[in-house]
C-alpha cells in the first residue's frame, strides 16, 4: 500500500508542503509490487518543488523486520488476576538508510532520485496474525525542520515471496518413509499390565496443499483394557519466541477418528487418507522469532484414568510438490509375515504340555504369542525401513 503524509506517519494526511506539490517513490520493475529473495528493487524518488527552500535533505530508509507481541495475564492465590505481563521480541533483516539529497537548498525543478536494492536470500514470506507481523517497505522523508512531525512522508510495502520447494530441500530428505513407535503400560507399580504398543508410519514426509496423506498404523493392545479414541491429526503449529518464554498455538488442519482397540487384540490399519486442503503456504524459517510447522500425530486413550499416548510425525507442507511422486501414490503394501517353523512347534508344545496337565497357563501362552508378534514387527519393519533410512528423530537439531 502506497502511504503519503504530512505530519506525524500515523495520520494518513494528503497534505503537501506548500513548496511541494508532488513527493513519491516509483517503483519501476514493479511485479505487483512482489519479489523473490535474490531480485533487484529498482526505482526512483520524485520531488516536485514549485519555489526553492532549504531542506534538511531527503532520507530514504529500505526495511525488512518481524515483530511479536503479546499479553498474559498473571495469576496469584485463587486464581486472582495480580498483573499483566508483556511479551515482546524483534527481529531486522535488513534496514537500510541514506540521503538521497543532502541537507541545503534544493532548487525549483521535477527532481528524480533514482535507487537500486538487492533483496539478499534467504527472506521469510510477509505475515501477519494477531501476534506476530513480518513486513518489508520503502519510506522516505522529506525533513523540513528539525520537528518530525512537520516531514513529508511516503511508503511503499513490498512483498516478499519465497515458495517451499520440495525438490530442493536437502534436511530433511523428505522423499523417504519415516516412522515412529511408542508404547505404554497401564496401572500402577507392580499391577502394571502388558504395554500397549502404537506404531504409525507414512510413505514420505513432504506433501504440498491439496494432496493426499497415506497414513499406516498399527495398534497392539496386550492390556487388560480397551484402547479408546484412536485419532490421527494434523496439526499447524505457530511458534512465537521470545528471550523469556515461547507460545505455540495449535490448529486442527484435518483430522480422522478410527475408534477402538479392545482388550488382547491388535488393529492394523494399511490405509488412512488424510486430505490436505488448499491453503497458502508460508515460508518463514528465515525468521527466528517466529516459527510454522506441521505435525501428524496419533493420539489414543486406555485405562481408567484414561492415559494417553501420543505419537507424532513432523511432516514439511511445501509450496511446490514433488516431480518425482504422484499425487496418486498408494501406500505401501503390508508385509504379513508368517510364523516360522520352529515359533509354530514352540507354540503347539506349550498348549499340549498345558492342555495334559488339564490347567493351561494364560500367562505363559500370552507371553510366547507376545514374542511372537514382536519377532514379526520387527522383521516387518526391517524389510520395509532398512538399515539406510533415515529416522525422523535424526533431524530433531535441524527443526
Amino acid at each position: 500500500m502506497a502511504e503519503q503524509r504530512y505530519g506525524s506517519s500515523k495520520t494518513g494526511k494528503q497534505v503537501l508542503h506548500k513548496n511541494v506539490s508532488q513527493f513519491e517513490i516509483v517503483i519501476l520493475n514493479n511485479h505487483n509490487k512482489t519479489y523473490y529473495p535474490g531480485q533487484y528493487l529498482e526505482g526512483h524518488v520524485i520531488v516536485k518543488v514549485e519555489q526553492q527552500f532549504i531542506t534538511r535533505g531527503i532520507l530514504l530508509q529500505f526495511c525488512g523486520r518481524a515483530e511479536i507481541f503479546w499479553s498474559e495475564k498473571q495469576r496469584g492465590a485463587e486464581d486472582k488476576c495480580i498483573g499483566i505481563m508483556d511479551y515482546n521480541a524483534k527481529e531486522e533483516f535488513f534496514n537500510i538508510r541514506h540521503f538521497v539529497f543532502e541537507p541545503g537548498l534544493i532548487p525549483a525543478d521535477v527532481h528524480k532520485f533514482p535507487f537500486k536494492f538487492h533483496l539478499t536470500p534467504p527472506l521469510p514470506d510477509n505475515y501477519r496474525d494477531n501476534i506476530c507481523e513480518i513486513e518489508y517497505f520503502l519510506e522516505t522523508r522529506l525533513k523540513i525542520d528539525t520537528d518530525i512531525n512537520n516531514d513529508l512522508v511516503h511508503r511503499q510495502d513490498i512483498l516478499i515471496v519465497d515458495p517451499i520447494d520440495l525438490n530442493k530441500l536437502i534436511v530433511p530428505d523428505v522423499t523417504l518413509p519415516v516412522h515412529s513407535q511408542k508404547m505404554m503400560k497401564l496401572g500402577i507399580l507392580c499391577c502394571k499390565s502388558e504395554p500397549v504398543i502404537a506404531f504409525l508410519r507414512l510413505i514420505r514426509s513432504g506433501y504440498s496443499p491439496g494432496e493426499v496423506i497415506h497414513v499406516q498404523a498399527d495398534v497392539e493392545n496386550n492390556s487388560g483394557s480397551s484402547v479408546r479414541n484412536v485419532t490421527f491429526t494434523l496439526y499447524e503449529e505457530r511458534a512465537y519466541i521470545t528471550e523469556h518464554k515461547t507460545y505455540t498455538h495449535r490448529d486442527v488442519v484435518v483430522q480422522v477418528n478410527k475408534g477402538s482397540v479392545r482388550s488382547k487384540a491388535t488393529e492394523e490399519w494399511s490405509d488412512i487418507p488424510l486430505s490436505i486442503p488448499k491453503h497458502q503456504v508460508f515460508n518463514v524459517s528465515p525468521c527466528t522469532i517466529f516459527d510454522i510447522r506441521h505435525t501428524l500425530e496419533m493420539e489414543m486413550k486406555a485405562g481408567l484414568f484414561n492415559k494417553r499416548l501420543v505419537i507424532p510425525l513432523r511432516i514439511v507442507i511445501g509450496s511446490i510438490s514433488l516431480d518425482s511422486v504422484s499425487k496418486e501414490t498408494l501406500p505401501m503394501k503390508r508385509l504379513h509375515l508368517k510364523p516360522t517353523e520352529d515359533q509354530l512347534k514352540e507354540r503347539r508344545d506349550a498348549v499340549r504340555a498345558a492342555r495334559q496337565s488339564k490347567t493351561i497357563d494364560v500367562t505363559v501362552v500370552n507371553a510366547r504369542h507376545i514374542i511372537v508378534r514382536r519377532q514379526r514387527r520387527k522383521d516387518r519393519n526391517m524389510k520395509i525401513y532398512p538399515d539406510d533410512v533415515i529416522d525422523t528423530a535424526d533431524y530433531r537439531g535441524h527443526n
